[in-house]
């Protein structure tokens, strides 16, 4: 409570200092504090911290129970823009107190902001502070109607001598010229040597040899191997140093002790490059870790290292695989993954699923090269249009971070992170730092460059699909058409956990669907539910006039077509049945071809090897008329809010910063 006059000041004193004589008789008093009683305001806490890696962060949420048990902040990377600010605080939970709840005044946001700004922004106090400082604690910060007031501060000074961000990785833009030469010869290679090749079909240096020859690889291939003379019918040579000509990359396949003097004759070599796919280094144990610090100084900086414990490169223009059966056809993803199991799913079953690749790449330990270096060249890269990585920790976080601001407003990134739940292990003095975790700081991160995280393989999938073949959508309203029901009502719950609407149709689309007089059952409204019974009527094409009066539907932005194998089959059978859905797949690429507005298609089936033969038949369909098919509802309408939502980030970029370059092929789509 407060005191008043100068009477209840000394009163005051009195009484603490007697409370604490009594406790302790020695105690003894040399200075008092005296500090104005503040109106009580909205509680909030604002604060800072020095993440090892990533640099300063920005933490801004509601105080109290709401920071304390609810974990309601939002956390950015330092600088942070104007927008930045504003979506600190518009993204709490909170955030209706703020704008004034229940007949309450709204709150001065502004000031708010603007704190935020002083803190973090370009110029403000962190980037005055530098490494000196450790945590920044404003706890409480009372905001008023008008103005705000920091009732409690609390800077923690990183103790002198101690280790700080000097040691990070911040060179950034890199060194443009040769990391451009680097990636010509990981990517589009004259030559490669493979270090480790065998004879023996089974082992894994015969493989790579095979797969390149057999995917039509027009360079030089060289396996190296002591004693045979050829490989899979090419000729082999006994040592690197005995390969007559250039080399542009190595690919490595030796023993983990043998790698740093395979690194050495590769530099002697001149080899650019060398990806090292053999494990049972930093991953596996501290002798591991040292076998990776030797590669680096056996490199001497001469050869540029992707990997150890990696899984290859895929370029389908340049005919480099490093699985059997990958399609030729070159597309507009760059694809980078700490795993090289991921990065094998991502070009096999990705690639039956429709993703089509420009590069793709497995990075592993990251010990040279790392994910910042591969986003870099995906930037620059023209016939690179969407960006897919799964990462687990990358050593060069800070460049990952400006990486990501400098490429996430001119092409779509989507990142599946792993080891999210981890919290993190630094030492926390103050409250802001015991509420960063490891994953709301990166999902703070993701959010300020326009990153869609993903929370599956599936997801993850689904998401590159949508951003390969739809155009972004302007708007947040879908419509949902097929055999519903419960699939509609469990799918209208998913679009708003998405940040999708589910409108009801206008008045003309209403009247015009009642027009076609279909058999009760049939729903008038959004979701569109169509029972098996129904769709079935006119061999199948009953769908396209559905879709026909859907598609002129001036409120909705986005169309997802649920089939349902399962029903049409148990409404007829064999032959039938396929026709019927082969009629309904072409009603849809009909519309497909007339409409500027995001149509995806959802394909269901029983699992029976009848209904997948047709399902595997028509999805070839669907994808090669540049329209995706989902796994689930679920996923479809995860796919699509990922779309609309990166589709707002660029909108508000280019409202809050000049010059932004707009990728072709990603502009947003206009009214149909």
């Amino acid at each position: 409570r407060g005191v008043g006059a100068r009477e209840g000041v000394i009163e005051a004193y009195e009484t603490i200092t007697g409370e604490a004589r009594k406790a302790r008789s020695e105690a003894a008093f040399h200075d008092v504090l005296i500090e104005e009683m503040c109106t009580p305001g909205e509680e909030l806490i604002v604060g800072a911290f020095n993440e090892p890696q990533l640099g300063p962060v920005v933490m801004c949420g509601l105080g109290g129970v709401f920071v304390e048990v609810l974990r309601d902040v939002a956390f950015r990377v330092a600088p942070i823009t104007a927008r930045d600010a504003r979506e600190m605080w518009t993204g709490l939970v909170g955030a209706p107190i703020l704008r004034g709840a229940r007949g309450r005044p709204p709150l001065d946001t502004d000031a708010l902001e603007s704190l935020l700004l002083r803190i973090g922004g370009a110029g403000g106090l962190l980037a005055i502070a530098g490494d000196n400082f450790s945590e920044l604690d404003l706890n409480p910060v009372f905001l008023y109607p008008r103005g705000l007031r920091v009732v409690d501060a609390r800077l923690i000074l990183r103790p002198a001598g101690s280790a700080g961000t000097s040691n990070r990785r911040q060179e950034y833009p890199p060194d443009k010229e040769n990391l451009a030469g680097v990636m010509r010869a990981i990517f589009d290679p004259s030559s490669i040597a493979v270090i480790g090749a065998s004879p023996e079909a089974h082992k894994l240096g015969f493989r790579i040899v095979k797969n390149l020859v057999d995917f039509g690889f027009q360079g030089k291939v060289y396996p190296v191997h002591p004693s045979a003379s050829e490989i899979y019918g090419v000729a082999a040579y006994p040592s690197l140093s005995e390969i007559p000509g250039p080399v542009d990359r190595a690919i490595v396949a030796v023993s983990a002790a043998a790698t740093p003097k395979v690194m050495m004759d590769c530099a002697e070599k001149g080899i650019v490059a060398a990806q090292i796919y053999t494990a049972g280094f930093g991953e596996l144990s501290e002798h591991g870790a040292f076998l990776e610090r030797q590669l680096v100084v056996s490199a001497g900086g001469r050869v540029r290292i992707v990997g150890p414990n990696c899984y290859g490169t895929y370029a389908p223009a340049s005919r480099i695989t490093m699985v059997p059966g990958a399609s030729p056809e070159p597309g507009p993803i760059g694809f980078i993954s700490q795993s090289g199991g991921l990065t094998l799913d991502a070009v096999r079953r990705g690639g039956e699923m429709g993703l089509r690749y420009r590069k793709a790449i497995s990075i592993g330990n990251s010990v040279d090269l790392g994910a910042s270096d591969f986003l870099w060249d995906f930037a620059q890269d023209d016939e690179v249009k969407l960006i897919g990585m799964y990462l687990e920790a990358a050593r060069d976080e800070r460049r990952l971070a400006e990486s990501l601001r400098e490429i996430g407003p001119r092409k779509p990134v989507v990142i599946l992170k792993g080891g999210q739940t981890r919290t993190g292990s630094r030492a926390a003095a103050s409250h802001t730092g015991a509420v960063a975790s490891d994953s709301l700081v990166w999902r703070g991160l993701f959010h300020q460059t326009g990153v869609s995280a993903v929370e599956s393989v599936e997801e993850f999938f689904d998401t590159m699909l949508a951003f390969q073949t739809l155009p972004l959508s302007a708007g947040p309203r879908v419509a949902l058409i097929g055999p519903g029901g419960g699939a509609s009502v469990l799918a209208s719950d998913a679009a708003e956990r998405a940040g999708l609407e589910v409108p009801l149709f206008e008045p003309v689309t209403v009247q015009a669907l009642a027009a076609l007089g279909l058999p009760p059952g049939t729903s008038l409204v959004n979701p569109l539910d169509v029972p098996a019974s129904v769709l079935r009527l006119e061999d199948g094409r009953v769908l396209g006039q559905l879709l026909d009066v859907v598609i002129r539907d001036a409120g909705l932005d986005a169309m997802l077509v649920h089939l349902n194998t399962v029903a049409v089959f148990t409404e007829a059978s064999g032959d039938v049945a396929a026709n019927y859905v082969e009629n309904m797949v072409t009603a849809i690429l009909e519309v497909a071809c007339v409409t500027a507005r995001p149509l995806g298609l959802v394909f269901r089936h029983a699992g029976d090897e009848e209904q997948e033969r047709v399902v595997r038949l028509q999805r070839k369909r669907v994808l090669a008329a540049g329209v995706p098919v989902f796994a689930t509802l679920d996923l479809g309408l995860r796919a699509l809010g990922h779309m609309h939502r990166y589709s707002r980030f660029r909108e508000t970029y280019e409202t809050h910063e000049a010059g932004v370059r707009v990728p072709r092929g990603l502009k947003p789509n206009p009214s149909p």
